[in-house]
């Protein structure tokens, strides 16, 4: 920990605010309270709009200084509904020039923490730091794989062509990478995949850390909401998916699955889906299974006691290979098992630490016989829950990962690179 003070600069939208009470903290949040901890001055840029709610916080650009050592700047970037719609591109596109436009008539920080995607705002964080007279140092969080992921969303025969007209996108993700010598990732494939796109080596300040995810309230002194959720409390196991419903994650395969299953011998279970999404209204109309449950999006206090007293989490995957999604170590700090479709690093991590099971994401007589092992073999998921619960907080603790983080950071402020 350095002696004096840092000034620092967090450039991420699209997440919970520390001014929004109800939803929970994520990467950057998490990163931001152990800065904040040790006595640094923190700026975080984001803007005015909700990603997660789609819901404007102030009609126009902010600055709140939440507490003495911490500071929003929310810039009035629009609106959007869907997350797939030229709003939100031109959202993106405000985000990034609007920050260059404030940024350059605040003092200078010792240090930014910008985050990829947005592309924009990764481009004018690059561009920032460099024009400033004495270089100031750049981290760039890589968190997913954009423009990539853009071409899932075409026909297989039309992506070649949508590559050539995401051209720019693509220009500029290499801009970004190849001009920032401080790359950080949540796996080794997501910083994998940043280093060739930059088209160079890695480096000493190109480093992995996984998200990480807070330990959860003791059970004993958490609120009790088993009135409003009854069915937690039947017999039989408890199956869960909590997050957007949108392209990324797909639930064909796990509502045929579960159909296949319900009339067969084993342990009862019921499925909850919790959040809400551009497919979510669509899934409560149309799935007609008595035990599937919908629950809209819930406050915090309500999402941790569901997770309490859930058995499985359900990773529905039907994006790039090698993501770590928030939701897999939002799970584990329960201590569920994990059904996942995810192929990669995290598919390998759930074998090797044997904290559940993997299905191809449109094989759904694949996924029942998944579901068939778990409700008939007596001691598998309480096996998978103690590995779950155990890897997590080994590896995946809020204050272990974002402890060593903060250390990088500052790190990196002192070489002055």
């Amino acid at each position: 920990m350095l002696e004096e003070p840092l000034k620092i600069w967090i450039v991420k939208d699209a997440e919970n605010l520390p001014i929004e009470t109800e939803g929970r903290k994520y990467r950057t949040g998490m990163l931001v309270n152990e800065l904040v901890s040790r006595g640094h001055d923190v700026t975080w840029w984001a803007t005015t709009y909700s990603h997660l709610r789609k819901t404007t916080l102030y009609p126009t650009e902010k600055s709140i200084d939440v507490s003495e050592k911490l500071r929003l700047i929310l810039l009035d970037c629009g609106t959007y509904q869907r997350n797939l719609s030229l709003a939100r591109l031109r959202h993106h596109s405000a985000f990034g020039a609007n920050f260059l436009r404030r940024a350059k008539k605040e003092n200078a920080p010792d240090l930014v923490v910008s985050n990829y995607p947005i592309i924009e705002a990764a481009v004018a964080s690059v561009k920032y730091c460099r024009e400033q007279r004495n270089k100031i140092p750049l981290v760039m969080d890589v968190r997913d794989q954009w423009p990539d992921t853009y071409l899932e969303h075409f026909p297989g025969w039309f992506r070649p062509l949508a590559r050539v007209l995401l051209f720019r996108d693509f220009w500029k993700s290499r801009y970004v990478f190849r001009n920032c010598p401080n790359l950080t990732a949540m796996s080794d494939a997501m910083l994998e995949w940043a280093l060739e796109r930059g088209r160079r080596p890695a480096a000493g300040g190109d480093r992995v850390f996984p998200i990480g995810y807070p330990e959860p309230v003791d059970g004993a002194e958490a609120d009790d909401f088993s009135e409003e959720f009854p069915y937690l409390k039947e017999p039989g196991l408890n199956f869960i998916y909590v997050g957007s419903f949108g392209k990324t994650y797909r639930f064909e395969s796990l509502i045929e699955a579960a159909r296949l299953v319900s009339n067969e011998e084993g342990t009862p279970f019921r499925v909850i889906l919790a959040g809400d999404g551009e497919t979510y209204r669509g899934l409560r109309e149309h799935v007609m299974l008595p035990n599937f449950h919908f629950t809209g999006w819930l406050d915090n206090a309500r999402l941790q006691y569901l997770l309490r007293n859930c058995h499985v989490g359900v990773v529905p995957w039907a994006s790039i290979k090698g993501a770590m999604p928030n939701k897999v170590f939002e799970y584990m700090s329960h201590g569920l098992a994990v059904v996942s479709s995810i192929e990669g690093e995290f598919r390998d991590l759930v074998k090797q630490e044997n904290i559940g099971l993997f299905y191809p994401i449109n094989d759904p007589v694949a996924l029942a016989d998944q579901l068939r092992r778990i409700r008939t073999e007596s001691g598998l998921v309480k096996g998978f829950r103690k590995n779950s619960m155990t890897l997590f907080r080994e590896c995946f603790a809020e204050k272990m990962v974002y402890s060593r983080y903060a250390d990088y950071v500052e790190e990196v402020a002192k070489a002055g690179v």
